[in-house]
């Protein structure tokens, strides 16, 4: 951008003296607030299982703390693992197809062979509910 134009949009953008004056240090950090990262958390759904598995069990928040980061790294290790291999196929749709294979690839073979068949009975069961709503409101 020439020197000249730089000029004018600084002078454009500022603002007249009296405003200037009027604006307090609050006001000006509300324009600029920032909001947090948002963070998964999976503890609703361990404690979930963790209940309908046994009801007298119980898990400290330590443990907790310590599933959750589990289920994070797992969680990172499939999405990117089924990303590469949507970017190596050059498909633009991350399927259930990539997410399968990516499964097989980041878990150990007895492990993956049971990952799969749970996933699958979940997208089967899935399928199921949504042909039904479908067929409802016709």
């Amino acid at each position: 951008m020439p020197a000249k134009s730089k000029k004018r949009l600084a002078k454009s953008t500022k603002m007249p003296a009296k405003a200037k004056a009027s604006t307090t240090g609050s006001e000006a950090k509300a324009t600029t607030k920032r909001h947090k990262a948002r963070k998964e958390v999976w503890d609703r759904f361990v404690y979930r299982i963790l209940k309908a598995t046994n009801d007298k069990l119980a898990i400290s928040t330590k443990s907790m703390t310590i599933i959750n980061s589990l289920i994070d790294d797992i969680f990172e290790r499939i999405a990117e693992e089924a990303s590469n291999l949507c970017k190596m196929n050059k498909r633009a749709t991350l399927g259930s197809r990539e997410i399968q294979t990516a499964v097989r690839l980041v878990f150990p073979s007895y492990l993956a062979r049971h990952a799969v068949t749970e996933g699958t009975q979940a997208v089967r069961k899935f399928s199921n509910v949504d042909e039904e709503d479908v067929e409802e409101e016709e």
